[in-house]
């Protein structure tokens, strides 16, 4: 979703989750959503956005899902 993008990266990640929320369900947009709840800080949210995204067969998602996978270790540390 395009303007779920813009959002994102305009600094906007409440509205773009509202509107993602609203959407069908498939896995870009799952992975925007995740992509969302990180800016938001919510990283419980944005892993299982991945997951979801992830088990539908976005690649993308799985790449994400690593990544705050490994930002979550070292910020444990």
């Amino acid at each position: 979703n395009n303007a779920a993008l813009a959002l994102i990266e305009s600094g906007r990640p409440e509205e773009a989750v509202a509107l993602l929320k609203g959407a069908s369900c498939n896995g870009r947009l799952l992975n925007l959503m995740g992509r969302a709840y990180i800016d938001l800080g919510d990283t419980e949210a944005a892993s299982e956005c991945f997951k979801k995204s992830a088990s539908m067969g976005f690649g993308d998602a799985e790449t994400n899902l690593s990544i705050l996978k490994e930002y979550m270790e070292y910020m444990a540390e």
